[in-house]
């Protein structure tokens, strides 16, 4: 440590938290961040240097042993905040990759029942501290740099490591600040993934809005039996971690009184299910806007945002199941893990009045996977509808067109029948004409 970097005393404890920087602030941190680590993959890419999946490579990260090519591609600046609370107590701490060392090495206060350790970002070094502190397993370590991730939950001797998705719609504001960029929108894909790559978008209808913009953001959890829960988010995680850290700071909350780290874990899960809900809302608005448009002037057109919007929901219904699979897991209580080396009767890692709230986990799961399946099934419907009204206008013609036809007809038979070159024609000598 140089006679420069910050030492423990830089660390913020107070009580409330401090007000928060300045939203432009923020976005233009976020923007260089963003910037800076899209800059490095790209490098890294252009050179063959971006071995993370490279076939051949033992599983696993050992942060024991050094790894330039991650301290290259993962340098940027973090944000790490400490939380400790118990019924009575609360206060966070706020590090950075200096102090953050010594700050673990130092003993835990005995009032301590369970301390949070959220980074928000993606260092190497700061991720390879904690993990070589807690002792973390270098399989779970890999798949916090293998983003996205898929939805799980692997269980280990000391701890569990639960991978999941924070899916957002996307602010108006980042969105303006994404535009400042110019073409430069491929930090967001670094970051916040969007979830839809390449989209097409298909103005028929003038006033109807574009599709809903979302971002995936992955969340890699570390649960461990000492009360301990080290969160890990790919961006800032801000819309998540908010509502946490407003819950600590207010005395005779359920999440203070329960003084359990596997409850904060339910907490966190909570939040980031219950973000798929705006998800639902737009969808359902743009659904109904469509139908309206299609009722009053059903176009062919139409059928293609149809089409892309019934794949999205499908692509997001698909992208929450394995929660199901997550909450089941977690409810279990890792029942069927067991190790050669310590005795059956350990600590567990899920509470009991946790395992009773993952059930309204598993509740909004439910709600939001089946209101996915419904709004797709509905797309397509409008889909059949289009092409039904389609094909009864394209009848309807076709039936005025007979009925003109069967008009002409007589006549257009005897315009034939009289336009030959016959020499013999008494009929037209009659003077009433001839007889239809």
């Amino acid at each position: 440590m140089t006679d420069n970097a910050p030492t423990l005393l830089d660390t913020i404890i107070v009580d409330p938290p401090a007000p928060r920087p300045g939203r432009l602030r923020k976005h233009v941190k976020q923007i260089l961040n963003a910037k800076s680590l899209f800059s490095s993959l790209r490098d890294a890419q252009h050179h063959g240097r971006h071995g993370l999946r490279k076939p051949g490579l033992p599983p696993g990260i050992d942060v024991q042993k050094p790894h330039p090519e991650l301290e290259a591609l993962f340098k940027t600046e973090a944000t790490i905040r400490v939380v400790d609370f118990s019924a009575t107590r609360y206060e966070f701490h706020d590090l950075s990759r200096f102090t953050l060392a010594e700050f673990l090495r130092s003993p835990r206060p005995a009032w301590v029942k369970t301390r949070w350790i959220d980074v928000r970002g993606l260092n190497y070094q700061v991720i390879g501290c904690v993990a070589d502190f807690f002792k973390l397993h270098p399989l779970a370590v890999e798949d916090v740099f293998h983003f996205p991730q898929a939805i799980k939950a692997d269980w280990y001797e000391n701890h569990i490591y639960i991978s999941m998705m924070l899916c957002s719609l996307d602010e108006v504001e980042n969105i303006q600040a994404n535009a400042d960029l110019g073409r430069e929108q491929a930090p967001q894909d670094t970051f916040r993934t969007p979830l839809f790559r390449n989209r097409v978008q298909f103005k028929v209808f003038p006033k109807m809005p574009p599709r809903p913009d979302i971002n995936i953001e992955q969340i890699n959890i570390f649960l461990m039996r000492d009360g301990t829960m080290i969160s890990i988010f790919q961006n800032d995680g801000e819309t998540a971690t908010l509502p946490l850290y407003t819950r600590l700071e207010e005395e005779g909350t359920l999440l203070r009184n329960a003084e359990d780290a596997s409850f904060l874990l339910f907490s966190l899960m909570d939040i980031a299910t219950d973000h798929f809900f705006p998800i639902l809302d737009a969808y359902k608005n743009q659904l109904d806007l469509l139908e309206a448009y299609v009722l009053q002037e059903p176009k062919a057109e139409a059928t293609q945002e149809l089409h892309l919007i019934a794949k999205e929901l499908g692509i997001l219904r698909r992208t929450l199941m394995p929660m199901k699979n997550l909450v089941a897991s977690l409810r279990e209580n890792g029942k069927a893990f067991y190790t050669h080396q310590e005795p059956a009767p350990l600590t567990p890692f899920i509470s009991k009045l946790t395992r009773t709230y993952l059930a309204d986990v598993k509740d909004h799961v439910g709600t939001v996977v089946d209101g996915l399946e419904c709004f797709e099934n509905d797309a397509r419907h409008l889909i059949d509808l289009i092409f039904n009204t389609v094909s009864h206008s394209t009848n309807e013609a076709m039936r005025t067109l007979s009925l003109v036809s069967l008009v002409f007809l007589p006549i257009s038979f005897l315009a034939g029948v009289f336009g030959m070159n016959f020499e013999h024609f008494p009929e037209l000598q009659w003077g009433m004409g001839v007889y239809a």
